[in-house]
């Protein structure tokens, strides 16, 4: 699993009502809805630091795959969950935040994109959100 670079979204499935769902404010959503995501990963093992840009929207998280970690979230604060692989290309999170329940992974689909896949309150919003390596 390599998943060390510089990443660009390429494409989304059904992110706004993500957002909606989560009760970001309906300004914010507009001032970042065609803004562009990049997103830039160091992999050490089975640890990584991730930078997420979102137009002026800054995240920088880091995990351990088996431990629990501290994820950063849009609509300000941060959770606790413990990522796991499932297989050799991907890895799944999920937890529990102001009555939502998240659960996602994110895979590794070829050497140069992966696929973030959120889903929200057990199938009520699904998301898919893919990403291609840059440079």
């Amino acid at each position: 699993m390599a998943f060390t670079g510089t990443w660009t979204r390429k494409s989304v499935e059904n992110g706004l009502a993500v957002l909606q769902h989560i009760g970001f404010p309906q300004e914010k959503i507009d001032a970042i809805k065609d803004a562009k995501v990049v997103i830039e990963i160091k992999q050490d093992g089975d640890k990584f630091v991730e930078k997420m840009t979102l137009g002026t929207i800054v995240s920088n998280t880091e995990m351990e795959v088996g431990k629990e970690s501290e994820f950063k979230l849009l609509t300000g604060g941060s959770v606790k969950a413990v990522p796991v692989y499932d297989g050799t290309n991907k890895i799944t999170a999920q937890y529990e935040h102001k009555g939502i329940h998240y659960s996602g992974y994110r895979q590794l689909t070829s050497p140069t994109e992966f696929t973030d896949y959120v889903d929200l309150d057990h199938g009520k919003v699904i998301a898919k959100f893919i990403y291609t390596k840059s440079g």
